[in-house]
């Protein structure tokens, strides 16, 4: 059965939405939905949506209302995404009843894909109980593909950049473990990420076509999903991609776990002869950490420019091999820093670098010994960019990152001029000293 609504989602359109409306696409789109070919007016409405300046939100809320009408739960998900993200106002307390109750109807039709779009709205509302309990209903003795519905619960991060509560991820992996899920879990930033394989080229995560797919034990990716609308041919080709890509597993704790991966398709600044993709999975190093040669690395930072932006060119850290001739290349091209920490480059020597307090959590846990970080360290001796490579659990990772942004060192010279440098930071926890008084004690 199909489900047939009017959305009041126009209730939270501003009064001047919609002037850059391309007329002809709506008209058409809007004869198609009344001849009941809703799939093809979902599409002419995405051709509407491209066409205006402003991402034409009443574009999408027609569209929306369309895919619903026609039962189309795995399209239409991807355009509520891109409505909550346009959208300037809190969406509508009906419109988001009458959405959330289109997608409970089609899982009570037997249609998991619209635990899709049940997913994305229960995110933005911060329900990671009920995520858990849904998926753990209806997804649990499913294959890989089919559990990484559970990846549409990332768009909240995305939807609601300046929520004041926490991340979704962490608390949702709590609930998912505590009720048995397997997997996948959202990624967060205790983990380690999926590290490509493939040749891979980075790019703006919020550029380009956005899905979202699983990575199993041993690196393969499953049930890629689109996470916001685009373009037919674009989407197609940019699914292929990436579920042609490879990566590592991603690692807790030293554990390899099937986790999330949201990536980023498009066609930016690519060399003059290389037809290939620009796909870029969760984090800030993965991009270049399985290049092989100087050459590649030097290819993918020609791409990117002396002139991109501090984070994007914080990632040559990830580089392990040919370090001094790496170097040499880059201040050949004007490569205004991080340089790699190689054996013609200064070391710096430590100013400040305290240590982080135990957390009750890891005291309990009884965490003690290593955990590494790459870090670069600025032009002035600051500490920025910090990326943990093994970690302890407690919290004493995210702590031991925090406290390493504080520590200051020497600046570095390379070539006789300051430079910034990368740097691999580490603090070993000795077990905690019983006596010793606590800050809240004191």
């Amino acid at each position: 059965m199909k489900a047939v609504l009017l959305l009041t989602f126009a209730l939270l359109l501003p009064a001047t939405a919609g002037a850059n409306k391309p007329d002809k696409d709506l008209a058409k789109a809007r004869q198609l939905v009344d001849k009941g070919r809703y799939e093809k007016a979902a599409v002419a409405f995405e051709k509407a949506a491209a066409a205006s300046e402003d991402g034409c939100l009443p574009c999408r809320v027609e569209q929306l209302q369309a895919l619903l009408q026609g039962g189309l739960y795995a399209d239409a998900a991807p355009v509520l995404r891109k409505i909550l993200e346009l959208s300037t106002a809190a969406p509508n307390p009906d419109a988001i009843a009458q959405t959330t109750a289109a997608f409970r109807t089609g899982l009570a039709n037997g249609d998991l894909d619209a635990l899709d779009g049940l997913f994305a709205v229960l995110s933005y509302q911060g329900e990671h109980g009920e995520i858990a309990s849904l998926a753990m209903r209806h997804l649990a003795g499913q294959d890989l593909a089919t559990r990484s519905l559970v990846c549409a619960a990332e768009s909240r991060p995305v939807l609601v950049p300046k929520a004041k509560d926490p991340p979704i991820a962490g608390l949702l992996n709590a609930e998912l473990r505590k009720q048995g899920w397997k997997g996948p879990f959202l990624f967060t930033r205790d983990m380690l990420p999926p590290k490509p394989v493939t040749k891979t080229y980075q790019t703006n995560p919020e550029e380009g076509i956005r899905l979202a797919g699983a990575v199993d034990l041993k690196g393969r990716i499953h049930g890629v999903r689109l996470m916001t609308p685009g373009p037919e041919k674009e989407v197609k080709d940019a699914t292929k991609k990436v579920r042609s890509a490879y990566f590592d597993a991603a690692t807790l704790r030293g554990r390899r776990l099937e986790v999330c991966l949201p990536a980023s398709v498009g066609e930016k600044r690519r060399p003059k002869n290389d037809k290939s993709y620009e796909i870029e999975p969760v984090g800030v190093f993965a991009a270049l950490a399985r290049l092989e040669t100087t050459e590649e690395v030097l290819n993918l930072v020609k791409i990117a420019g002396p002139d991109a932006p501090q984070e994007s060119r914080d990632a040559i850290c990830a580089v392990t091999k040919s370090k001094a001739a790496l170097n040499r290349e880059l201040l050949a091209i004007g490569w205004p820093g991080p340089f790699l920490d190689a054996n013609d480059v200064d070391d710096p020597e430590p100013i400040s670098t305290p240590l982080p307090e135990y957390t009750e959590e890891a005291e309990k846990a009884e965490a003690i010994g290593i955990i590494k970080a790459m870090a670069v360290v600025d032009e002035n001796g600051k500490v920025r960019s910090v990326v943990p490579l093994r970690g302890l659990p407690g919290g004493m990772t995210v702590a031991a990152v925090e406290m390493m942004k504080t520590w200051e060192f020497t600046p570095v010279t390379y070539k006789d001029k300051t430079v910034a440098v990368c740097l691999e930071l580490e603090i070993e926890l000795p077990p905690p000293d019983p006596d010793e008084p606590k800050k809240d004690d004191e």
